[in-house]
């Protein structure tokens, strides 16, 4: 038979046993260690706490994800991690990810990939009369783009093969 409202319940027993100092797996209080305005950076350094050994916490993530106006009041979605490792971690999200991969500048002669494919850099068509990069693909016509919305009720989105050089006015089919 159910208790009376007017007994008193008695707790189950302890719920939290006494913290006797030895508890090896408590880091103490956590702290924010980086502040990021996307989830996906956060989960980045996220990860890259975690391949270190280095505990941590996303926090404000979704908050922030359900109302992204929330963002600058609450200071951004934090990774926090235990004070003990804040150092360790901080070095962690400082240290570059790959230490063995020289940093290039785009449109010098390092673009060149290893295996001999074809850069960003060099995959600009140049013009064959002067040699400049300085070069646009041809749109329709106004007749032909008048012409298919007319009849079709949309322009059709074809794409010319034909360029144009800025600086010498050639015009070629690449």
């Amino acid at each position: 038979m159910p208790k009376a409202l007017d007994e008193p319940i008695e707790p189950p027993g302890e719920v939290n046993p006494p913290d006797d100092g030895e508890d090896e797996g408590d880091a103490g209080p956590w702290v924010t260690v980086a502040t990021f305005w996307q989830s996906t950076e956060a989960h980045l350094a996220r990860i890259k706490l975690e391949s270190e050994d280095i505990d941590c916490v996303i926090v404000d993530e979704f908050l922030i994800a359900t109302d992204w106006l929330y963002a600058n009041a609450i200071g951004g979605i934090k990774v926090q991690v235990p004070v003990a490792r804040l150092a360790e971690a901080r070095a962690a999200l400082e240290r570059p990810t790959h230490d063995d991969v020289p940093e290039k500048q785009v449109g010098t002669e390092d673009d060149a990939s290893p295996d001999g494919g074809v850069s960003y850099a060099s995959a600009i068509p140049e013009c064959p009369a002067c040699g400049s990069a300085n070069t646009h693909r041809l749109r329709w016509s106004r007749q032909s783009a008048f012409l298919s919305l007319m009849l079709l009720g949309f322009p059709l989105p074809f794409l010319s093969r034909k360029r144009e050089c800025h600086e010498c006015g050639q015009e070629w089919t690449a």
